[in-house]
Parts: C-alpha cells; structure tokens; sequence
C-alpha cells in the first residue's frame, strides 16, 4: 500500500515511529491522497529526503516504488475522487468474497474455468439485478444442440415443476429440442401461468446462482 511505502521512508530518515517522523507522515499522506499531482509532490519530497540521507538505503528503496510507472497511474486519487471512483481496495476484495467465494468455494467444490465462469456471469447479473435486461444477450452463448438421452421422460404439456426453495433465483425452461425458450426469474414464481403451450421439456439451472 502507498501509504506503507511512505510511512517506511519517513521511519528511515527520521527513526520508526519517532514524532520527528509522524508529522511528516501525516502531511504528505493527504497531500497523496487529495492533492492534484499528490504523487509527484510526494517524489519530489522523498528524492529530496534521500539526497539528505544519502547513507538510507531504505529510502532509495521507498523512493523507487513511487516512481515505477506500473504503480504510478494508479495513484492519481484526488482525479478518481472527482469521478465519484473508490480509491481503496475495500470495494474490490468485498467483491471477491461475496461474489466469488461465497458461491465457488464451497465444500467439495471444483471448476473448470468455462463452467465456473458461467456460473460467475449469473451471479453476477442477478446480484447487480441486471438479469432481464442481460438475458436476451446471454441467453444466445448458452444454447447449445444436443442429444437427447433415450431414458428421458417428457412432461406433459403445460405441466411446469419449479423449484420453489427459497434460494432459487430463477428457472429455465427447454423444449424438446434443447432450445431454451423461456426463462423467470424471482423467488417462488409461478413459471405455469406463463409458459408458452408448445413447452413440454424442461430443465433448470443450478439451485442457486
């Protein structure tokens, strides 16, 4: 973290948590955080403390994560802030555990990274409710020609099964040859009132996205 980086700079000149080296801290860590060109303000003061403390290898070393450039775009903060942008890693690591690992990290649990990614689209969508408006395009990656197993036994028409459980978002209806044609979505919804009269297979989605 940034922050990390410039405080180690500061303990380097001035001693590890010394008041000699908080004050300082303190000053350029919001000069980084709001200032325009924070981070070139922040170059300029450590390249100026190395030159002062020229026998502080640690410093050289402090000061060199600043300048890289693969770090350095990314700390244009008081930018992303105008544009209303996150400027912690908060939003993104909460992401990657309430999308991610709550739902492909489960006991038992393998992917493949095009089965895994599938489930990751859904969930995704139905978490930021943009399903509906999503489907029309995605529902053309999913459909797939296959081969009817001959043990299959057909439902009668307008005979509809739903799982009704409480964490099924939503079901997938498929006719008879393997062409997704309907799909609802919401809990516990009556998929019956509204399926089309020709469906008479049907198959559905994992129990949870």
């Amino acid at each position: 973290m940034p922050c990390e980086h410039l405080k180690g700079a500061f303990d380097a000149a001035y001693g590890e948590n010394s008041s000699k080296s908080k004050a300082p801290f303190e000053k350029y860590r919001y000069i980084l955080r709001d200032g325009q060109a924070g981070v070139e303000k922040i170059i300029r003061a450590l390249a100026h403390l190395r030159d002062s403390h020229p026998r502080k290898k640690k410093l050289t070393t402090e000061l060199a994560y600043f300048r890289r450039h693969r770090h350095r775009h990314r700390m244009h903060y008081a930018e992303a802030q105008a544009q209303k942008l996150p400027i912690g890693s908060g939003v993104v690591e909460a992401a990657c555990k309430t999308l991610a690992t709550q739902r492909m990290k489960r006991s038992g649990m393998r992917w493949r990274h095009r089965g895994g990614q599938a489930i990751l689209t859904f969930r995704a969508l139905h978490q930021s409710k943009r399903f509906e408006r999503a489907w029309k395009l995605l529902s053309g990656t999913y459909k797939r020609t296959v081969e009817i197993p001959q043990n299959v036994v057909l439902f009668p028409k307008r005979t509809v099964h739903c799982v009704s459980g409480r964490a099924t978002p939503f079901c997938l209806l498929i006719d008879k040859h393997c062409h997704i044609v309907f799909a609802k979505t919401g809990r516990g919804a009556n998929c019956a009132q509204d399926v089309p009269p020709n469906i008479s297979f049907l198959s559905f989605l994992p129990n949870q996205v």
